[in-house]
């Protein structure tokens, strides 16, 4: 319920970074799913979808898994294992 907070953390997910958009969406997923967030999980899942995830992809994901793609499931079970 801060706004400090929700500004720090918009301004972190904009930041420029050598990490792809499918990848973050990967750990946003997985941790949203971890956190039981429903508005997260939304949300995520509205932007996993602009970066091209199917709702089956998108499920997979929120379970900890990714197995289409080695490095995605890679970081999928590593976020799940440090949030979980």
């Amino acid at each position: 319920h801060s706004d400090t907070a929700l500004a720090s953390y918009l301004a972190l997910q904009g930041a420029k970074s050598s990490i792809s958009g499918k990848a973050r969406e990967v750990v946003n997923l997985v941790v949203s799913e971890v956190n039981a967030c429903e508005y997260c999980l939304a949300a995520h899942t509205v932007i996993g979808r602009m970066h091209g995830f199917s709702d089956e992809q998108i499920l997979e994901i929120r379970g900890g898994r990714a197995p289409w793609d080695a490095r995605l499931d890679a970081l999928a079970v590593l976020a799940r294992s440090i949030a979980g």
